[in-house]
């Protein structure tokens, strides 16, 4: 009897355990959702560009600023080197506060 209470008492886990599965569950949809929503919304904002007519100058002002922006991003990483799940939680924030028109 008394090792059936063990064994059942070990699968169950602890407390703090459960809410860090928890957590890093609900932390993991919400990055995914974020995603998601940043895919998405890219994705729309690309067919709109396609759909313009532009000049040669105006599509590489286009190409530029997406240059800039990935070279900001790359920045961001570095800064926060070491720990990449505050990178992504960072990134991710950061993008769900822009497509939802949040100031910072």
């Amino acid at each position: 009897m008394t090792s059936r209470r063990r064994s059942r008492s070990s699968r169950s886990g602890t407390p703090s355990s459960t809410l860090t599965v928890t957590l890093t569950l609900t932390l993991t949809l919400a990055v995914t959702l974020t995603v998601a929503l940043t895919l998405t919304l890219t994705l729309t904002r690309y067919t709109k560009l396609n759909l313009l007519e532009l000049t040669d100058a105006q599509k590489q002002a286009i190409v530029d600023e997406g240059n800039l922006v990935f070279a900001l991003n790359i920045e961001v990483f570095e800064e926060l080197e070491g720990n990449p799940v505050q990178a992504l939680w960072t990134l991710a924030t950061a993008s769900l506060r822009s497509a939802l028109g949040l100031k910072d």
